[in-house]
């Protein structure tokens, strides 16, 4: 009877004793669950925080989102524009040749240079022309540079403005040294100075420029080069000095 007795209190005791090893194991994954599900948790409210600053960053950068033009001379009484963006992708500006009978037309992204927010067009702009900067996405208009006619002192004003311009950027763009002094294209006799163009050579013009077609014969005024031109032709004019050879 005692033996009997022994046997169930051992019995008994090893199935307390499982029991309870399975109410630890439970408990101790139920503890890792709860771990697992609270880290989840902070990651998605990080991720979700972190989503939120940057859309907000975007909305800034947008609203912010800004383009400035300066017209550099390219030759005598022809400009080419450098336009500097800010917050705003390349791909989303649209640059618009507008000539002085207000017509427009929207420069193609292949006929300018483009790169690290910074567009040169290789259109020439004459007096009387404007350049218009707008956004692709809504049409906004971010600035728009006008050169006024010639022969008048806003024209000349214009010009050394033009010219004070393109010695700045020639301390720190090669493309524009300045040695040797010339008479002002069209000013009043003051003395400037140029210098063969780094960007061509002095040579005017750039090979490997795409070679528009309009029509299949004929002629018709090109911008580019600024003269009657066959229906097919190459103006492959050097966008930093507008075909000059030179810059100033």
């Amino acid at each position: 009877m005692i033996r009997k007795l022994l046997f169930l209190l051992i019995v008994c005791v090893g199935v307390v004793g499982n029991v309870k090893g399975q109410m630890d194991s439970w408990m101790l994954n139920q503890w890792l669950n709860q771990m697992n599900m609270d880290v989840y948790q902070q990651q998605q409210k990080l991720t979700e925080e972190f989503m939120e600053l940057l859309d907000a960053e975007s909305k800034r950068r947008d609203a912010n989102a800004m383009a400035i033009c300066v017209m550099l001379p390219g030759g005598a009484d022809v400009f080419f524009a450098r336009i500097q963006t800010l917050y705003l992708d390349l791909k989303n500006v649209v640059v618009v040749h507008q000539f002085p009978d207000k017509s427009k037309e929207v420069i193609p992204s292949s006929s300018y240079f483009a790169l690290n927010g910074t567009i040169i067009t290789n259109s020439v702009f004459k007096p009387g022309h404007s350049v218009i900067v707008k956004r692709k996405d809504t049409g906004k208009v971010l600035t728009k540079t006008t050169i006024p006619s010639k022969n008048t002192v806003a024209y000349q004003t214009f010009l050394q403005g033009a010219q004070q311009a393109a010695r700045a950027y020639g301390n720190s763009n090669q493309n524009f040294n300045f040695s040797n002094s010339v008479s002002s294209p069209g000013g009043n006799g003051t003395a400037t100075k140029s210098k063969q163009c780094s960007l061509c050579k002095g040579k005017g013009w750039i090979a490997g420029s795409k070679t528009p077609v309009y029509g299949t014969g004929g002629t018709y005024w090109c911008d580019e080069c600024g003269r009657e031109v066959y229906a097919s032709h190459s103006h492959d004019r050097c966008p930093s000095c507008g075909g000059s050879g030179n810059t100033y």
